[in-house]
């Protein structure tokens, strides 16, 4: 039995498609043998998702949606028919593609004022093999291969216009196309910059002008700042919003301050390039100009001025003093400025001028009218002087700048200044009512409109006047009460004069207003002196002006000089004859003459002679009741009305051997032993003596004693001295020694004759009647360094003693030997 297959559908096509979907009908066959339908679908592009199982349809249904497909995949859809019987109709076949998906990150960006470069990118698990891009009137495709980003230039724009640009995916082939949704963004190209800028400052306004430039623009933004103070500063904005904006005006600017100007056109929130400009606003000038009067020389003038920062900035001032001299001042930190402009002429008046610059930008001029100091050359020399003016002559150098020399006395406050223009041929100028023997100073200065030269000036003296003298003297003296001074001086020259013009002295004395009187002293009694008074001024170049007077004066009657050739001659033990010669100089008539005279005792001056005073009338007379060996002081002294200088003459009495006592004799005043209780004070070395005090002091204080000892009183002993205690041990033929030699022997508290005794007293002013002496007393060791020893006696010997005294002559007295005495026995 022959097959017969079912019918196929009459035709299969896409109804729609998404991303992931899409959507088919048929057209049923006419046979009405076909029970259902099969169909299916497939990947064409690689995928790693299942595809589902074919569908089976009934035959009422002719359209099907296949889902979870893939965005922009190709697929390929095949549907046949089926019979109840199960037989199959011939399959028809179609390719279809889902709906890729949009562009991702699109963006639109100005490149410049005619171009936009539009970027964006695929999804990855989207396929599309075209990417389309319409602008305008344009549309322009990018065939898609392996890449996902995208950029494309749009050129030939319109400046400043706004485009809205869209873009699309394509997927397509042979038998079907799909494209995403649109994706749209606005994009927008450079507006061109403006044309002639143009900066003006007048009036405090910086004025900006410009150009429209052509294409689309919607206003202009305006930029500016300062450069020169802050280099770093922000700008500050201005927005116009005007199309039609030609200009802009901005004031609050700051002097000497440099702005950049930056303005831009705008369109739909573009600027354009930037069209900058700058310009220095005119700085001000300097403030407080002035000059330094101070530092002001005749080839300098100190130029000065104040900087407020807080009001102008100034980078340097332009210093103009004269035609081809300029001169340029830096700016540093400070607020107070000055140049010294030098090299100029003197007694010359300048115009200075002073501009503040910042980069090629000046001020307007400030200037100022200087004069130099003027030169003074003049010469001044005294002319002529009285006790009350001065007159100076001066000199003019014609080539020196000046209009007038000015002349003032600086230490005279009454009298006016002189003014003597320099065409003034009379040069010459006299000051009067002035004070005597006084230094002027006359100053002497040259002036140039206000500006006077350093001064020039002479000391000149007045003539002195006489200082007025009040004179008193005495018999030696003359003195001299100078002043008060009338007007001024400076110093005194006096001297004196014998009226045979010998001098008699000089006295130069600085004036002042209480001097003490001047003494010429050691002058003559009753003599008439000359005094020459010379009142000087103080000394100028060597030269001093003076007045002189002269005066005559006489000293007054004095005490007389001293006498003369003083002579004492010694007539016996207690006389003097004084003789003289009268005073070279009397000094008046002698009256008398006076004697005084005092004596001590040479080696005791506690014993004295009071002094006694005698009135004679003659030149000579002797003084008799004088001591014997006193040193004697003789005075005598001429009188007038006053008794004169003493002179004065010393003379030392003659001595002689000493007398006795009256009531004692050489026999009564022999050494007597002492005993006690009837026994005698002897032992084997030593024997105690009482010795009486025998000598009188009428031929002489007695100078010392010696105890002579001898063991034979027949024995020679004459000479003096005596060999000493030592001698006579060394030699035994020696029979008479001197025991001891003390010249305080009965002076209280002697140890002259005392056991151990080594020293020997002075004199005492009252002395013992007799005193105890031990004869032997000095030990035998105490013997080594003493010249005159009192060395132990021999024992078992038979000793004779006697006392000897001496007075200054060398002349003795002595006692008679005492008893034999007898030394104790050796045990």
């Amino acid at each position: 039995m022959q097959r017969t297959d079912p019918d196929t559908v009459a035709a299969i096509q896409k109804v729609s498609a998404s991303s992931d979907n899409i959507t088919v009908n048929w057209t049923a066959p006419v046979s009405i043998s076909v029970d259902s339908y099969q169909i299916r679908i497939e990947s064409v592009d690689f995928t790693t998702r299942p595809m589902e199982q074919p569908r089976t349809l009934p035959k009422n249904i002719t359209n099907t949606t296949f889902s979870n497909l893939e965005p922009g995949f190709a697929y390929t859809i095949s549907i046949r028919t089926v019979t109840a019987q199960g037989q199959f109709g011939q399959v028809v076949r179609f390719r279809a593609v889902t709906k890729p998906l949009p562009v991702e990150n699109l963006e639109i960006s100005a490149i410049n004022t005619t171009a936009l470069r539009v970027k964006w990118s695929l999804n990855r698990s989207s396929k599309q093999n075209i990417t389309q891009v319409t602008y305008g009137n344009t549309t322009r495709q990018v065939v898609v291969s392996n890449q996902s980003e995208f950029s494309m230039e749009l050129t030939n724009l319109v400046p400043g216009e706004a485009y809205s640009v869209t873009v699309i995916s394509i997927r397509a082939n042979e038998s079907d196309e799909e494209r995403s949704l649109e994706m749209t963004r606005q994009g927008f190209t450079y507006p061109l910059p403006v044309r002639n800028l143009t900066l003006t400052y007048t009036r405090d306004t910086l004025l900006v002008t410009w150009g429209q430039p052509s294409g689309v623009f919607s206003g202009f933004q305006l930029l500016y700042r300062n450069v020169l103070r802050e280099p770093q500063s922000n700008f500050m904005y201005r927005e116009y919003s005007l199309a039609t904006a030609r200009s802009a005006m901005i004031s609050n600017l700051f002097h000497g301050e440099k702005y950049q100007v930056v303005l831009t056109s705008v369109s739909h929130g573009l600027n354009s390039s930037e069209v900058a400009g700058d310009i220095v606003i005119d700085p001000l000038p300097p403030k407080d100009l002035t000059f330094d009067s101070s530092r002001t020389t005749t080839g300098n003038i100190r130029l000065q001025w104040s900087y407020n920062y807080e009001e102008t900035y100034v980078e340097k001032w332009i210093v103009q003093v004269k035609e081809g001299l300029g001169l340029l001042v830096e700016r540093g930190s400070d607020t107070f400025y000055s140049i010294d402009l030098d090299q100029l002429a003197a007694g010359q008046t300048y115009n200075v001028s002073v501009q503040s610059q910042v980069m090629n930008q000046v001020s307007r001029e400030v200037s100022i009218t200087v004069t130099t100091k003027p030169l003074m050359n003049s010469l001044l020399k005294e002319d002529s002087s009285t006790n009350s003016s001065i007159t100076l002559s001066y000199t003019v150098m014609e080539a020196d700048t000046f209009d007038q020399i000015n002349f003032t006395l600086l230490n005279h406050q009454f009298v006016d200044f002189v003014v003597k223009e320099k065409t003034d041929r009379s040069r010459k100028v006299t000051f009067v009512s002035l004070a005597a023997g006084t230094k002027y100073t006359v100053q002497a200065v040259t002036v140039s409109k206000s500006e006077t030269s350093s001064p020039v000036t002479i000391d000149i003296f007045t003539d002195p006047l006489p200082v007025p003298v009040q004179f008193t003297s005495t018999a030696k003296e003359v003195s001299m009460k100078l002043g008060p001074q009338i007007g001024t001086a400076s110093a005194y020259a006096i001297y004196c004069l014998t009226l045979v013009n010998t001098g008699c002295g000089e006295k130069i004395v600085q004036a002042s207003t209480d001097l003490p009187p001047v003494v010429f002293a050691d002058l003559q009694s009753y003599h008439i002196y000359k005094f020459r008074v010379i009142t000087m001024t103080g000394v100028l170049h060597v030269i001093s002006k003076n007045v002189t007077m002269d005066y005559e004066y006489q000293t007054a009657e004095a005490p007389p000089g001293p006498v003369r050739m003083l002579t004492a001659k010694d007539k016996d033990l207690h006389s003097v004859e004084l003789t003289w010669q009268p005073p070279a100089v009397a000094n008046g008539e002698i009256k008398n003459y006076i004697i005084s005279y005092y004596g001590e005792e040479p080696m005791d001056p506690e014993i004295k002679d009071a002094e006694k005073v005698v009135k004679v009338p003659t030149l000579s007379h002797t003084l008799t009741d004088l001591k014997a060996g006193f040193k004697y002081t003789f005075k005598v002294a001429a009188v007038t009305i006053e008794k004169g200088e003493d002179t004065q003459l010393e003379l030392t009495m003659k001595t002689s051997a000493p007398v006795f006592k009256a009531s004692l004799s050489a026999e009564t005043s022999r050494p007597q032993p002492v005993t006690d209780k009837d026994k005698s004070l002897v032992s084997q070395n030593q024997i105690k003596l009482e010795i009486v005090n025998p000598f009188s002091t009428d031929n002489g204080y007695i100078r010392y004693y010696t105890v002579v000892v001898t063991m034979n009183k027949d024995s020679k002993d004459s000479s003096s001295p005596l060999p000493s205690w030592s001698e006579a041990k060394k030699d035994k033929t020696i029979k008479v020694y001197q025991a001891e030699n003390c010249t305080d022997l009965f002076a209280p508290g002697s140890t002259c004759g005392t056991i151990a005794s080594n020293t020997r007293g002075r004199r005492a002013a009252s002395v013992l009647e007799s005193r105890q002496f031990v004869l032997g007393a000095d030990l035998e060791d105490d013997c080594v360094e003493k010249k005159y020893c009192n060395g132990p006696l021999t024992a078992d010997t038979t000793y004779y003693v006697k006392l000897r005294g001496y007075t200054a002559s060398g002349e003795y007295q002595e006692t008679a030997y005492s008893e034999a005495i007898k030394t104790g026995m050796r045990i």
